[in-house]
């Protein structure tokens, strides 16, 4: 639909204002084995039903409803995405003061706070017979006296078909006047701010042809579709699709079957996904018949649920259309962590992957479903969980995690043994060490900082266990808890010496001889390596802990300088990822 609730309330208000409801009451005339795609017995008659054109999901079209009065009438019908209404009849609508009248067009002007009816009829005592584009306002539930439109739109010679864009900006129509390309052309007039309608412009030749070109409708996709006799030769009228490139309309095409069939096809118009128009092909009701097919081919969503760069086959996803949640789906995941499901077109999915151990783990891709008309479309909607990893980073303490240059975290303890190093000489009196910082008493308040973010590294890991042994658990999961270093981009001195104890530690894959040439990538290794042993010391005292151990894997990395923008200072810092295998 292009109108808000408000607006297409408007149009059911017009549509029962002094009604006179003409329903078909006649036998269905239609044969028991009926063309494909015609609209059946409800909507059409033995006589003739065409001109169809859609505004929301109501269907006006223009028909004989009864055997007695063989004048051609205007009726509307609603469209449930299955089925028609009833037909009826809006008798206060200004087309019935009209002979020889059709093509209602409607826009709702928010602006003007009114609604607008567009439509083609012959002038009362026009001798001619020439049809002209007609304007009403509905005012107050009333409809203004209908008239000709001017500057060019309506002439002496013949327009119809009408048609306004959504936007309201734009209006169509069909004429024969001079200097067109064809027998009849299709045309353009453009609304400016002010509300005044352009001089119509021929709609040239990537659509008008040499035949008659009639019936214009321009879909929400900015799609233009019309019929014409002008695209394949000796033929009757064909449907026809010219497709917007941003700059104007291209590559007009014949629509294929059953859109286009060797009879008369003509006045396309669209509701939902399914294409109207009207036709007088044989097998049908009688005469011309309304005939809907789907606008666009089947849609098939398909995707991988993956975690650790393998696919979760354990889990299931969400799927539901988007803003209506509430009617969502849950599919589970087959052997290869995939799912698969059929849409529609031109709807928006949401596709929802909540981990069920830690409901704030929450993964949505929205999928915009595109329309072919020619062939079905696959769309991937792949899920990747990544690492699957909870990550403490320090980051919201907002202080150096460590002094400059040096490989401890900054805590009480570490501040207070690095400040014995500089008094006893240990440090900073050789060049091979001057890269790191004698701290100052500014340091005091960030290893208290410091104290308190180890602190809740630790209660964060803990509150990682029930990985292992909650509801969720199966009993096989490992826990690993990854650690990782940066440095600042200061450069160091290539005579800098790493001046610690050797470390040769198999279980997190380091070895660093003291002596070893000090760099910013051994750097953040060494503040990786050093802030998880001390997370593992803490760690050991705890009785849950020690006693899932066995279930427990550590590592260390340094990435070296962090490229993230922040302050030096604060570059010297460490991250704690937790996660399951």
């Amino acid at each position: 639909m292009f109108l808000s609730k408000n607006s297409i309330t408007l149009v059911f208000i017009l549509v029962s204002i002094a009604v006179i409801l003409n329903a078909c009451g006649t036998a269905n005339p239609c044969p028991d084995d009926i063309a494909e795609g015609n609209s059946g017995g409800v909507i059409n008659t033995k006589d003739n039903d065409y001109l169809p054109i859609a505004f929301g999901d109501t269907l006006f079209f223009t028909s004989i409803r009864k055997d007695f009065d063989k004048n051609e009438k205007i009726y509307s019908a609603v469209y449930n995405g299955e089925d028609f209404s009833a037909p009826e009849q809006d008798t206060s609508l200004p087309i019935h003061k009209f002979t020889r009248s059709g093509s209602p067009t409607f826009f709702y002007n928010f602006s003007e706070k009114r609604l607008e009816l567009y439509f083609s009829a012959v002038l009362p005592r026009d001798r001619s017979g020439n049809r002209n584009i007609f304007v009403s306002y509905m005012h107050d539930s009333t409809w203004s006296f209908a008239t000709p439109m001017g500057n060019g739109i309506s002439t002496e010679f013949y327009e119809s078909h009408p048609y306004i864009s959504r936007d309201g900006k734009k209006l169509f129509f069909s004429s024969d006047r001079p200097g067109g390309m064809g027998q009849i052309d299709l045309y353009v007039s453009e609304r400016d701010p002010n509300g005044e309608w352009s001089v119509p412009r021929n709609l040239g030749d990537r659509i008008n042809t040499e035949e008659s070109d009639i019936s214009p409708y321009l879909a929400e996709d900015g799609s233009l579709y019309f019929a014409s006799k002008g695209y394949l030769e000796n033929s009757g009228y064909d449907i026809i699709k010219s497709v917007d490139n941003g700059k104007g309309w291209e590559n007009a095409q014949m629509m294929m079957y059953p859109v286009n069939t060797p009879a008369d096809d003509t006045g396309p118009t669209i509701i939902g996904n399914k294409l109207f128009l009207s036709s007088n092909r044989i097998d049908g009701c009688g005469g011309y018949d309304i005939y809907g097919f789907e606008l666009c081919g089947p849609v098939r969503i398909k995707g991988t649920l993956t975690a650790n760069g393998h696919p979760k086959t354990e889990k299931s996803i969400t799927v539901y259309e988007f803003e209506h949640e509430d009617e969502s789906i849950i599919m589970e995941l087959d052997e290869n962590g995939e799912f698969i499901f059929d849409g529609e077109a031109n709807k928006k999915y949401v596709v929802k992957y909540v981990d069920p151990c830690r409901e704030e783990d929450v993964v949505e891709k929205i999928i915009e479903t595109p329309c072919s008309d020619s062939t079905s479309v696959l769309l991937i909607a792949d899920i990747d969980l990544g690492d699957e990893l909870d990550k403490f980073t320090f980051t919201q303490y907002e202080v150096p995690f460590f002094v400059s240059g040096y490989y401890l975290p900054n805590t009480t303890e570490n501040l207070e043994a690095l400040r014995l190093q500089f008094t006893y000489n240990l440090l900073g009196t050789s060049d091979s060490t001057k890269y790191i910082e004698n701290p100052g008493d500014e340091y005091n308040e960030y290893a208290r900082t410091i104290d308190k973010a180890i602190d809740d590294a630790k209660r964060f890991i803990l509150g990682k266990l029930i990985y292992l042994n909650g509801e969720c658990a199966t009993g096989k999961e490992i826990l690993k808890i990854k650690v990782t270093g940066y440095a600042d981009p200061r450069p160091i001195s290539r005579i800098a010496k790493y001046a610690g104890s050797s470390i040769m530690d198999a279980d997190f894959d380091i070895s660093v001889r003291r002596g070893d040439a000090m760099s910013n990538q051994l750097l953040s290794t060494l503040r990786a390596y050093n802030t998880a042993l001390l997370l593992k010391s803490m760690l050991e005292k705890d009785a849950e802990f020690l006693s899932l151990i066995d279930r427990i894997i550590w590592e260390s990395h340094g990435l070296g300088v962090d490229e993230d923008p922040k302050p030096n200072e604060l570059q010297r810092r460490v991250e704690v990822s937790v996660g399951i295998e």
